[in-house]
């Protein structure tokens, strides 16, 4: 795990124990740790890791879909960073974040669900 970039973002990757004693996941520190508790699913870390791969790359998605959706949260991309929204009521940036940072965080948060049985 690539601390230096977690402390760059004052970011934590967290696991708890519940009222029922089941593990809970998540993360801390800024717009991109909402995102990243907003996003569980490693096919979908997947999906996210190959658009950034295309534009970072030079390349453009097909239909014209510079976005990384939650839930709740949007990512919009270029080839050089990413704006991180909340998407409830008026859209609020979160955090503006280099696009090869993003990758590296979210192969770091996909190798700490899959670590912990997601």
């Amino acid at each position: 795990m690539n601390v230096a970039l977690l402390n760059k973002y004052n970011l934590k990757f967290l696991k708890n124990f519940d009222a029922h004693n089941r593990i809970t996941l998540g993360a801390s520190g800024g717009g991109i740790s909402e995102m990243l508790d907003d996003c569980f699913d490693t096919n979908t870390i997947d999906e996210f890791l190959q658009k950034i791969d295309l534009y970072a790359n030079g390349g453009l998605d097909p239909e014209g879909d510079n976005m990384l959706h939650t839930e709740i949260y949007t990512a919009y991309i270029d080839n050089q960073s990413a704006d991180i929204y909340l998407n409830i009521g008026d859209s609020k940036l979160l955090q503006t974040i280099p696009l090869i940072d993003l990758k590296n965080i979210l192969i770091m948060w996909k190798e700490f669900l899959i670590q912990n049985g997601h």
